[in-house]
C-alpha cells in the first residue's frame, strides 16, 4: 500500500488516454494522479519541482505488456533513456525541470485487450 505522504508528492501529470495515444497535463505539484499508459502514441512532459523518479508499474495482460514498446527520451538533447517493453519498465531516474517524451507502440494485434503501464512521478 502507497503512503498518503508519497502519493502526496508522487506526480503533477494527470492521465487521460483515447484511442490516440496518452495525453499527459501539468497540474501543478499538488496534483498525484499516476499515469496509465498503453495506447500508441506520443506525448511530451515536464518533471516537476521534488521528483526524482519517474516509476512504472504494468497491469493487464502480461503478453500485451511485453508486446507494447515503451521510449522515454529526453527532450534536450534527444538521448534515449529507455528502450523497452512496458513490463519491463519500473523506474528512470528524472531531475525537475526535465522535458521528457514518452512514446508507445503496441501491436495492432492486441488492440482490443486491456493492459499498460502506470506511471508516476516519486520524490
Amino acid at each position: 500500500m502507497t503512503s498518503p505522504r508519497l502519493l502526496l508528492v508522487a506526480g503533477t501529470v494527470a492521465a487521460s488516454l483515447t484511442a490516440i495515444g496518452p495525453v499527459f497535463t501539468h497540474n501543478g505539484p499538488a496534483t498525484a494522479s499516476p499515469l496509465r499508459v498503453g495506447a500508441t502514441g506520443s506525448s511530451a512532459l515536464v518533471v516537476p519541482a521534488g521528483v526524482s523518479i519517474l516509476s512504472g508499474t504494468a497491469w493487464g495482460s502480461p503478453a500485451v505488456d511485453a508486446r507494447t514498446h515503451l521510449t522515454v527520451v529526453r527532450v534536450s538533447d534527444g538521448a534515449k533513456l529507455f528502450i523497452g517493453s512496458l513490463s519491463s519498465f519500473h523506474g528512470l531516474p528524472v531531475r525537475s525541470g526535465m522535458k521528457l517524451e514518452v512514446r508507445v507502440e503496441r501491436p495492432a494485434a492486441y488492440a482490443g485487450l486491456k493492459a499498460g503501464t502506470v506511471l508516476q512521478f516519486v520524490a
